[in-house]
């Protein structure tokens, strides 16, 4: 189960990575979109029974994913954020996270305790 959990983890920061770019809303808002997506991997994870849990593979969570991970990606780029920036904004809105499992929660503590950036 440990395998699995390091491709949960790798496949979170793989979004939270993808934050790290120029709209109107600057870097707060690309914060408030990283954190809507975290979310949406959150509930992701949260929806998956242990079966299905323990086959997944690497790539498998985020397919639905990447395409708006990359978009944010682009944006904190484009608006010159810097990694730590939308770290500090990520765990300022670790609040607005919920899991209901075990593996989500994972995710909101990692992000509300400024732990999973400084695993980066």
């Amino acid at each position: 189960m440990m395998l699995r959990r390091g491709a949960l983890l790798g496949a979170i920061a793989l979004v939270v990575a993808a934050c790290g770019g120029g709209d109107a809303g600057g870097c707060p808002a690309i914060a408030d979109d990283a954190v809507a997506l975290v979310q949406d991997v959150i509930d992701e994870v949260d929806a998956m029974s242990l079966d299905e849990l323990a086959t997944l593979g690497e790539g498998d969570l985020l397919g639905d994913f990447e395409a708006q991970a990359q978009d944010l990606e682009q944006r904190a780029e484009d608006a010159d954020c810097s990694d730590e920036e939308l770290g500090t904004l990520l765990q300022e809105r670790a609040g607005q996270l919920s899991a209901t499992t075990e593996f989500g929660q994972i995710f909101v503590d990692l992000i509300a305790s400024g732990s999973f950036f400084q695993q980066q």
